[in-house]
């Protein structure tokens, strides 16, 4: 008896997950109307029953019961074989409890014959084996643990696959003898485990760390039909029942709207219980992708918050747990990059040993660029991945299945069901009628759902659809876009359920075809009116909002999403029902759509730095895609403004649109919308107007963070100009151009003049807005950072000081503003050798910036440079190595290659091989350094010349001396026009120059003295 015990709690799970499968084929039954109200009731409670006592199992499995009373155990195990045979038997089911495969009225012995082709059950797999172990008596002890466990898996298999089909109840009274029976039973469970269960519960002692809830974005679909051959071959592949859970990577692959989406989720939902936890990941662009990640990663946070919900400081504890110590507030809530860190901290949980068991169902993998999975996926060898994908050359990352259009019965069956009919109802006319209607539509699924949708919503039958569907569509064929690489034909439905539409609903829908397809927050159709609305553009009331998406939703056109909680409001369209509503419309429709839809973006997007905190900047990263794709609508229907001429509302909106992107550092987008409002603004109001010298300096924003210096003070020149013709002198706009020019003296390390600049801009807030208003403080930062430059750290550090305390007390210390401010104090204690003090600031500066603006910022990028500085002055060169790559990789990839913080890391790795003794490799890198400030600063800018120093150097060590000389000459008749005669970097390149002379006259003399 010992060793059943010992070998038996897989199999009571495996029992337990059978009864559960059964329990769902009752609640999923057809018929469960009014009729069988009591009884649907009934079996949710005895359903819900089950699942405490499982609970209460599970938070005692270390009750003493469990090694001692070895009848008791055995008696629960036969309880359990009985709830389970319950559900195991088609012939009980049918003939005892008024339960039958729909497939098989009439027909029973036909059902049974299918399952067992169908899902490869044995012969062996039949209820009496079951029953056999059903009905040992409590005292034989001599039962074969391997043959139970094969038992029960067998069943669970049986179950499982009668869990495929569609079910209905024909008989009540049968029904609630059915119900009678689970509820005995479950009494029986209760009685057998009181006093041993639940009075010695321990809510922590059950936790498991990787069993988490199933969160998807969709529902599972009711009317989800055949592709039992593929959900088959997936689980074939992936093998859970098994319990082979190692690395496994399975795509699904063809045409959109196909179906493949909706296979992956009916496999998630009917294969769910076999994984400890299912994510779902959207990838159609890295937005999405990484929005998602933050949503799994806030998804663990609560779960083990479950487990440490009574203790102190547990979030504390989570983030540590977690890896991403102080990242998760005292509230639960994420401080870090909502997107790309947070992905790679879920990546490190699903590598973590004993987390095997996960299924991650990565979607709408269709533009290879901008997602890319070979770098993205988890690499550790568990889990199984399930991805959706039109693109081919995903093969190599697994295995291959390609999904077509459905079978021809399949479509009817899916038709059918999205009507909520049944074939049984129907004559062999309408049968055939509703053939046709299949046949015609090209047996695409997403054109059979909308067709049943419209139907069902519209209250009309197969001849009067189809009547519809050839006189209305075909005989106006030419009118009807096509879908890229789609048959026309498959447009149908849409354009049946567009015409149909109310006035209100078609303009919601045309107008969100020109935002991003997924994540559409409702807040951008309600708007937040701060825009003044243009003439002819009057937007839809809140209330005739809701309506119309009402009807959307019913007809199938828009789906809501399932991630409120963590999304708000949010909708999504397939992307051929996104791309073909585009499509339909008129040149002068998707003008006026357009507009209105940068309108409702723009409304809700902040200018103002003050009002950009963590929370709404969390938010916006969510529109991005929908910035880009506004962007991208532009150039297409736009480009030509003489053609196209917006007015000065739009212009004003795409220029807002514009800043918002410059603020993320998309600057080359950023530049194109900026550019275009301009001239459009131009066109219609002159060049004087206060909206164009807004955006000019906007502009010179764009190309400041680009390093096109000159560029950028023509622009601020212009748009300072135009200001002082029309403002007066300190007016808030003049002094943000007066500091924006100052700061480009200072990059030009024009010191002076920059100081002179500032101290304009300083006495004008000042003067206008007060010392403490955040303006003001960022010119004191700026002039802190000029004096850091100039080498006066103490006067730095001390306006440094001045500036932080104002942003900390304006703004709040999580402020970007207030982070950048610790950043330059970083870089100042940093230049003052207080190396611990620096380091602990950068740390700091870098969670601040990767919170509020991504992994990927520049900004971010300067954080981690400036922490493998550190590393490099400690020592520390591997790690500095390692630190440096991460901000090159970064620089390369959102500035270029010769982008001057891209050419500052090469030169910072050339620095470390010298470090390390590697000459040849410092002098490889410094020179791919030097040539790209030579382009683009000239060869006597200051950072130049320092690399020039640098190669000086290496060129000494490698005893190459007349070289080295020429290199510390260049280098100090440099300093000495760029800086004072005194300054620290003329003084070391004269010192070198000095000591590679010596150098060189104790080689001459040296080789004189072999000579004699």
């Amino acid at each position: 008896m010992e060793g059943i015990i010992l070998g038996v709690p897989g199999v009571v799970d495996v029992f337990l997950r059978t009864a559960f499968e059964g329990y769902r084929i009752l609640q999923s039954a057809r018929e469960l109307d009014k009729e069988f109200n009591d009884c649907r009731y009934e079996i949710s409670v005895q359903y819900q029953l089950l699942r405490d006592w499982v609970d209460n199992r599970k938070a005692s499995s270390n009750d003493p019961f469990f090694k001692t009373d070895q009848k008791r155990h055995l008696l629960i195990i036969q309880t359990l074989a009985r709830i389970a045979q319950l559900f195991a038997d088609i012939r009980k089911l049918e003939y005892e409890y008024g339960i039958q495969p729909v497939i098989a009225l009439g027909k029973r012995q036909q059902a049974r014959s299918f399952l067992r082709k169908s899902f490869r059950l044995s012969n062996s797999s039949d209820c009496s084996n079951i029953s056999a172990l059903a009905e040992r008596s409590d005292h034989d002890a001599n039962i074969d643990t391997e043959k139970l466990e094969t038992i029960a898996r067998e069943f669970e298999v049986a179950v499982s696959s009668s869990a495929r089909l569609k079910w209905a109840v024909t008989d009540k009274t049968k029904l609630q003898a059915l119900v009678q029976r689970l509820k005995e039973l479950n009494e029986n469970l209760r009685s057998l485990t009181d006093g041993h269960l639940v009075s010695n519960m321990n809510p922590r002692s059950s936790f498991d760390t990787f069993s988490l809830p199933v969160e998807l974005p969709f529902p599972r679909n009711p009317d989800f039909s055949g592709r039992e051959d593929i959900l088959d071959e997936i689980y074939q592949e992936f093998k859970p029942l098994d319990g082979d859970f190692e690395r496994n990577v399975c795509i699904l692959s063809g045409m959109g709207g196909i179906g493949k989406t909706q296979i992956a989720l009916e496999y998630a939902h009917r294969h769910g219980r076999f994984y400890k936890s299912v994510f779902w990941l959207g990838a159609q662009d890295m937005d999405a992708f990484e929005s998602s990640g933050r949503l799994i990663l806030e998804l663990i946070v609560r779960h083990y918050a479950k487990k440490s919900s009574l203790l102190q400081d547990c979030y504390t504890d989570i983030s540590c747990k977690l890896g991403m110590p102080g990242l998760v507030s005292p509230s639960g809530h994420l401080q870090l990059d909502p997107m790309q860190s947070a992905w790679k901290l879920v990546k490190q949980w699903l590598a973590e040993d004993g987390n095997a068991k996960w299924l991650l169902l990565v979607d709408n993998n269709d533009d290879l660029d901008a997602v890319d999975l070979g770098k993205l996926l988890p690499t550790c060898n568990q889990g199984h991945v399930l991805v959706t994908s039109r693109r081919s050359e995903l093969a190599f990352h697994g295995y291959w299945i390609t999904v077509s259009v459905v079978e021809p019965g399949e479509g009817l069956d899916l038709l059918l069901k999205g009507m909520k009919i049944q074939d049984k109802k129907l004559s062999e006319d309408e049968l055939k009628l509703a053939r046709e209607i299949v046949q015609k539509l090209g047996n695409y699924p997403l054109a059979l759902s909308h067709a049943a949708a419209y139907m069902r919503v519209k209250r009309i039958g197969f001849e009067t659809y189809l009547g519809r569907l050839l006189q209305d569509l075909i005989s106006t064929l030419s009118e009807i876009p096509k879908v890229r690489l789609y048959q026309r034909e498959t447009t149908f439905p849409w354009e049946l359920s567009y015409r149909s539409l109310s006035p209100n609903a078609a303009r919601l829908l045309d107008v969100c075809s020109f935002l991003s397809n997924e994540d559409i927050p409702v807040k951008f159709l309600l708007g937040d009116n701060e825009l003044e609305a243009s003439p002819g553009y009057d937007w839809l009331s809140n209330a005739e909002i809701e309506r119309a998406l009402d009807e959307l939703v019913e007809l199938s056109l828009i789906e809501r999403r399932a991630f409120e909680s963590a999304f708000d409001r949010s909708l999504s369209i397939h992307p051929l029902v996104h791309e073909w509503t585009c499509e339909r419309q008129k040149i002068d429709e998707k003008r006026q759509n357009y507009i209105q839809a940068v309108f409702l973006v723009a409304s809700v997007l902040k200018l103002d730095n003050s009002k950009r905190m963590a929370k709404y900047l969390t938010w916006e990263r969510r529109t991005r895609g929908h910035l880009f794709t506004l962007e991208r609508h532009l150039s297409r229907y736009f480009s030509q403004v003489q053609t196209y001429t917006l007015d000065e509302p739009a212009y004003d909106a795409i220029s807002k649109i514009g800043v918002v992107l410059y603020y993320w550092g998309y600057y080359d987008v950023s530049s194109r919308l900026l550019n275009t409002a301009l001239a459009g603004i131009m066109e219609i109001v002159g060049p004087e107007h206060l909206l164009a010298n807004d955006i000019a300096r906007y502009i010179g924003n764009v190309s400041m963070k680009k390093s096109e210096s000159d560029k950028a003070l023509e622009w601020y020149q212009r748009a300072l100009d135009g200001y002082e013709n029309s403002l007066e002198s300190n007016h808030p706009s003049i002094l943000h151009t007066v500091n924006n020019m100052a700061i480009i003296f200072h990059q030009k390390w024009e010191h002076n003049k920059a100081l002179k600049w500032y101290q304009r801009a300083l006495d004008g807030y000042v003067n206008s807005i007060g010392s403490n208003h955040p303006s003001t403080l960022d010119t004191v930062n700026n002039m802190a950072v000029l004096f850091r430059r100039k080498g006066e750290n103490d006067k730095a550090l001390e306006w440094c000081q001045r500036a932080y305390d104002g942003y900390r007390n304006s703004l709040g210390s999580d402020h970007l503003a207030t982070v950048r401010t610790v950043h330059n104090m970083a870089m100042i204690l940093q230049q003052k050798g207080e190396n611990d003090k620096a380091l602990e600031r950068y740390q700091r500066v870098l969670r601040g910036y990767e919170n509020l603006l991504g992994s990927d910022h520049p900004s971010t990028l300067d954080a981690v440079n400036h922490i493998a500085n550190i590393f490099h002055h400690e020592g520390k060169n591997n790690k500095a190595l390692e630190w440096y790559q991460r901000a090159l990789d970064g620089y390369e990839n959102s500035l270029g290659s010769n982008h001057p913080s891209t050419l500052d890391t090469v030169n910072n790795m050339a620095n470390v091989f010298q470090e390390k003794g590697e000459s040849d490799k410092a002098l490889e890198w410094y020179h791919r350094a030097l040539n790209g400030y030579k382009n683009l600063r000239g060869s006597d800018h200051p950072s130049t010349l320092d690399i020039i120093f640098n190669i000086g150097n290496a060129l000494e060590k490698q005893c190459q001396y007349e070289k080295a000389l020429n290199s510390f000459q260049k280098a100090y008749y440099g300093y000495q026009k760029c800086y004072r005669e005194n300054h620290r970097n003329t003084l070391d390149a004269l010192e070198r120059v000095t000591r590679v002379e010596k150098k060189i006259s104790e080689v001459a003399s040296s080789d004189v003295s072999h000579a004699a």
